[in-house]
């Protein structure tokens, strides 16, 4: 049910739900909300919230639909007779009432009065009035709501970027205590006597490629593997290279060498004879984790090493004479060019010896 109701303060009237009233019927709690959200808590009733700000009414009429009871104080407001059938007008907290005038003279004195009347209220209806505190208070409400949801954001924002840096040093930290873990222990290998010599039925240099294919599953053997590993530590050298080539002689002889480079692929030095790939077996990495056992050469990568050992493949047919062969070619073939000289050929003696000086001296580098 509805209820055209009278604002005691400002003399406004308002179709309002009966559940808006209070028990005595004295007082209406109005919603601070903006027209059509007010509209829509009339028309369903919606129950009165604690919330909602209160004001002193009287009550003019009761209505079973909203819809007569918006035309009783749309009547109310003009006449102040809610027996008086009215059109619908917009919706607001309503106008104040206009009060009858009775005068004295007769009727065609008052006539005019009332045509003036009349007039004036069809050319300048007079705007529903919102109580100031209503729409400040909805105004404030989101104001404060606002500021509330950015301090919250900013909080927020402030304790990420707190635990993102806290992530950050810890990692740090682990990554620093990994390494001084890895440090100490390639310290502590380096400080223990070679492992004794037990019979792992392996000889050493291999000298073939059946040999080598059996040392290769004898790696297998996570025992031989780590003892391996931990008497070519001992092994040391001047600098990476010199170690990489004391630990591949001992391996292996330089003619298994000669069948081996990095890729597996045909090179220039092999006159495009396949060789296999050094890259593939176990061996290189047992020699990787060596190296990185030796003293001063802790924090040698996996690319260095393997950079060390490509090249030091690549000239294996060089240790085994071919540097000396291809020198002595060039000397004869120099011989022969300039033979039919004798000064030329003064000449090229001298540099033929040189070369051949060379290649020696080379071919057992």
């Amino acid at each position: 049910m509805w209820a055209v109701a009278i604002f005691n303060e400002t003399e406004e009237v308002e179709a309002v739900p009966i559940a808006w009233l209070s028990p005595c019927q004295t007082i209406v709690s109005w919603p601070p909300f903006k027209a059509t959200k007010v509209l829509k808590c009339m028309k369903e009733q919606q129950p009165a919230d604690k919330t909602w700000p209160t004001y002193q009414v009287r009550i003019l009429r009761r209505y079973e639909n909203f819809e007569e009871a918006k035309k009783g104080s749309i009547l109310a407001q003009e006449t102040s007779d809610l027996n008086e059938d009215i059109s619908l007008l917009p919706l607001g907290r309503g106008a104040r009432v206009t009060k009858k005038r009775t005068y004295s003279s007769s009727e065609e004195e008052i006539q005019p009065f009332k045509k003036m009347a009349e007039k004036a209220v069809t050319q300048l209806p007079v705007p529903p009035k919102v109580p100031k505190d209503l729409a400040s208070g909805e105004s404030r409400l989101e104001n404060e709501s606002t500021i509330n949801i950015l301090k919250t954001l900013v909080e927020v924002k402030h304790q990420v970027i707190s635990l993102s840096q806290q992530v950050v040093g810890l990692a740090d930290t682990v990554q620093q205590l990994k390494d001084v873990i890895a440090q100490q222990a390639r310290v502590i290998a380096s400080l223990q006597p070679p492992p004794a010599e037990e019979n792992f039925d392996v000889n050493l240099p291999l000298s073939s490629m059946e040999e080598f294919d059996f040392h290769e599953e004898k790696l297998s053997d996570d025992i031989y593997r780590k003892f391996l590993i931990a008497k070519l530590s001992h092994f040391g050298g001047i600098h990476l290279k010199h170690t990489i080539k004391k630990i591949l002689d001992y391996m292996m002889t330089t003619t298994l060498q000669c069948q081996f480079n990095w890729a597996g692929k045909p090179g220039w030095k092999g006159n495009g004879v396949a060789r296999r790939g050094f890259q593939h077996c176990q061996l290189c990495l047992v020699i990787a984790d060596s190296v990185r056992l030796t003293k001063n050469l802790e924090r040698t990568t996996n690319e260095e090493v393997f950079s060390s050992i490509k090249i030091y493949l690549r000239n294996a047919r060089d240790r085994q004479g071919g540097r000396r062969r291809r020198l002595e070619t060039d000397a004869v073939g120099e011989m022969v060019w300039h033979g039919d000289s004798q000064a030329m050929g003064t000449a090229s003696t001298s540099s033929v010896s040189l070369k051949l000086a060379t290649a020696h001296i080379l071919d057992n580098y």
